[in-house]
C-alpha cells in the first residue's frame, strides 16, 4: 500500500471515529458535561412571588456557586441542604424535594434535612402524613431543637384533631430534653390561651418565668392573664 493511500485510510478512520463519538454523545449525553447550574429559570414566577430582579439573580448565582462546590464535595449534605432551601424560597418545590432527598442519602443522620422535608410536605406539597414522619425523625435526631417540636405541634393542631391531645406531652418531652429553653413552655402558654384554658396558660407562663425570671414580656403577659382570670 502506498504512503498516500495509508494517509487517506487514516483520515477516513479518524472521521468515522469522530462520527461515532459524536453519535454517542447525542444518544447518551454525559451528565457531567452539562454546565453547572444549567436549567430553566422562571423569572416571571419569581417576580410574582415578590423578589426583585437583583434578588433573583443573587439566589440563582448562589445555587450555581453551591453546585460548583458539590463538584468537589458531592456528598456535602450541608451544601445540598442550602440548595434545597433556595429552591423552596423560589417555590420550586419538586426540585427542593429532590435535593432534600439527596441530602438524606449523603447525611442520613442530618436532622435539618428531615425537618426541611417536613416543612416541604406539610406546608407546600399537602402530604401531611409524610410531614409528621419527617418532623418526628428530626426530633429523634436532634431533641433539643424547639422549632422541630413547635412545627409538629402546629401540624397536629391544624390538620390532625385526633392528635391534638398529644401536643402538651410533646412539648413537655422537649422541655425535659432541654430544660433551659423556655420555648416549650411559652408555646404551651400560647396554645392554652387560644384554647381559652387560662389556668394552664398561666401555669406554663410561670414555668417559663422560673427559667427567665427577669423576662418582662412574660411577666406582663402573666399579669394580663391573671387579671382576666380573676386572680
Amino acid at each position: 500500500m502506498t504512503r498516500k493511500r495509508i494517509i487517506i485510510l487514516l483520515i477516513i478512520l479518524a472521521v468515522a471515529g469522530q462520527g461515532i463519538y459524536l453519535a454517542k454523545d447525542y444518544l447518551w449525553p454525559a451528565k457531567d458535561k452539562l454546565p453547572v447550574g444549567e436549567e430553566t429559570w422562571n423569572y416571571e414566577k419569581y417576580l410574582e412571588i415578590g423578589y426583585s430582579q437583583d434578588q433573583i439573580d443573587k439566589l440563582i448565582a448562589e445555587i450555581e456557586r453551591l453546585n460548583t462546590k458539590l463538584e468537589e464535595f458531592p456528598n456535602d449534605y450541608e451544601t445540598l441542604s442550602k440548595i434545597g432551601n433556595i429552591y423552596m424560597m423560589l417555590e420550586e418545590y419538586q426540585k427542593a424535594e429532590s435535593v432534600f432527598l439527596q441530602t438524606l442519602e449523603a447525611g442520613p443522620n442530618y436532622a435539618p434535612a428531615y425537618y426541611n422535608l417536613g416543612e416541604l410536605y406539610g406546608s407546600f406539597l399537602g402530604e401531611k402524613e409524610k410531614a409528621v414522619e419527617y418532623y418526628q425523625e428530626a426530633i429523634e435526631l436532634n431533641p433539643w431543637r424547639s422549632q422541630y417540636y413547635r412545627s409538629l405541634a402546629d401540624l397536629y393542631w391544624s390538620d390532625f384533631p385526633e392528635k391534638e391531645s398529644e401536643i402538651e406531652s410533646l412539648m413537655l418531652q422537649g422541655a425535659e430534653k432541654y430544660p433551659e429553653n423556655i420555648d416549650f413552655y411559652t408555646y404551651l402558654a400560647s396554645y392554652f390561651r387560644q384554647k381559652n384554658d387560662l389556668a394552664k396558660a398561666i401555669f406554663y407562663l410561670k414555668e417559663a418565668l422560673k427559667i427567665e425570671p427577669d423576662n418582662q414580656t412574660l411577666r406582663q403577659e402573666l399579669a394580663e392573664l391573671e387579671e382576666i382570670n380573676g386572680q
